[in-house]
């Protein structure tokens, strides 16, 4: 094995106890406090894929000093909330690219139809 894919699993197995930690907390938590934290533990999941050893594609010298940060997936979810990425852009995207297919798809069921007649 090699030491950037030492490195790789170290902070992927050091996420992941996080996000496990995480989930303990959820599961023995009230309803509302898991429906207060939904979207953390949505975000923190995707953001643990994206460190999946085998497929990150990350500099290797910021997961090597990365996985000395205490609580990196934590502080990956702050960063995000901290961000000014508006996630509104992204779902506004893919509402239109969904309707704008889906009128496609309409539109050459008319076609296909009309052709028959």
């Amino acid at each position: 094995m090699t030491r950037e894919m030492e490195y790789k699993i170290e902070l992927y197995r050091k996420m992941e106890q996080e996000y496990s930690k995480l989930i303990k907390e959820l599961e023995g938590s009230d309803v509302r406090v898991v429906l207060d934290r939904a979207y953390e533990k949505v975000v923190k999941e995707e953001l643990l894929g994206m460190f999946y050893p085998d497929t990150c594609n990350l500099d290797i010298n910021q997961i090597r000093v990365f996985s000395k940060v205490n609580f990196p997936l934590d502080q990956l979810y702050v960063g995000w909330m901290d961000s000014d990425v508006n996630l509104n852009q992204f779902l506004e995207d893919n509402v239109s690219n969904t309707m704008g297919g889906v009128v496609e798809y309409e539109r050459m069921m008319i076609q296909e139809t009309a052709g028959r007649w």
